[in-house]
């Protein structure tokens, strides 16, 4: 039984520089790291959304953040705009336009991409941990079968994947659904050939377009993962 290949680099000593970009070349990709003197730093209206009391650490990652996905705008040839947020504390885009965010580990990455091509996008950085406490929470029965087949090392960077993966897929699906839904809405299957999960929406999200059938990209570096899903038009 093959489950995610070893990774090359020393435990603790990938970082998501090593991440290639996991999307098509009409999809704007950006990594940047925190303390890199280049970032843009927030617009007013940005500034405007970090809470009075906020913790230091929610601040980086903020900032972080929407530097990424300015610099993924620009690279999309979209003018430099505050990126505010929706009802549901996302991300809310220029018009046109779909993407997603992600931070951990000093890191941010963002993928934006253009309306007409695609529906959403969904993007997932994850520093590795242990998974048993809440791996019943993430995995529906059919899932957690398919973990409890593995060794428990195996078994808990399976579960990390399964974890980044479905924040992925919420991602993606989030501008067609609209509303907050759970892990147990979606079915995902570990294909070891492809290195990737493939998957389905359960009802009543089935009805969404794209939800038949989607590929969940997945990447590993040191202890880092990153998981990604794109849904063309």
């Amino acid at each position: 039984m093959q489950a995610f290949p070893p990774d090359e680099h020393a435990p603790g000593s990938g970082s998501a520089d090593d991440f290639r970009s996991p999307f098509d070349e009409d999809i704007a990709f950006v990594v940047v790291r925190e303390g890199d003197p280049a970032l843009p730093s927030l617009l007013p209206a940005e500034e405007a959304l970090i809470p009075p009391r906020a913790a230091a650490r929610y601040v980086a990652d903020f900032r972080l953040g929407r530097a990424a996905a300015r610099i993924a705008l620009r690279a999309l040839g979209v003018p430099d705009r505050p990126i505010l947020r929706g009802a549901h504390r996302e991300p809310r885009w220029p018009d046109g336009v779909v993407g997603a965010i992600s931070h951990a580990a000093g890191y941010a990455l963002a993928a934006v991409g253009r309306t007409d091509r695609f529906t959403g996008l969904g993007l997932d950085l994850e520093r590795r941990v242990d998974m048993r406490d809440i791996t019943s929470r993430i995995a529906i029965p059919a899932e957690r079968l398919w973990l409890e087949a593995y060794p428990d090392e195996e078994r808990q960077l399976l579960a990390l994947l399964l974890f980044s993966a479905k924040e992925s897929v919420f991602k993606a699906f989030f501008p067609s659904v609209r509303e907050y839904f759970g892990f147990d809405r979606a079915h995902l299957r570990w294909d070891p050939d492809d290195q990737a999960f493939h998957g389905a929406l359960l009802p009543p999200l089935d009805r969404v377009s794209g939800a038949a059938r989607f590929r969940v990209d997945c990447q590993r570096a040191g202890d880092l993962v990153l998981t990604s899903v794109q849904l063309r038009v």
